[in-house]
């Protein structure tokens, strides 16, 4: 199967979001499909900058962030 070159580079593409609740990166979600990104990458809310709008917060919440991903991915 031929990818456009508009999918070729969005697979070498890992990207960061903010947000741990379908309310704070339900916007990402948005995008993600039409993005076709090679990946996501997950923190948690401390970082060397400071307190963020991180992603982890518990495995149960996890669990839904990842199944949000791949739902939004398919």
């Amino acid at each position: 199967m031929d990818c456009s070159l508009e999918v070729k580079l969005g697979h070498m593409v890992v990207v960061g979001f903010r947000g741990a609740t379908r309310s704070e990166y339900g916007s990402f979600l948005e995008q993600f499909h039409d993005l076709h990104l090679g990946g996501v990458w997950l923190t948690d809310n401390e970082s060397p900058m400071g307190h963020t709008l991180g992603n982890i917060q518990s495995p149960d919440q996890v669990r839904q962030l990842t199944t949000d991903l791949r739902q939004a991915s398919e």
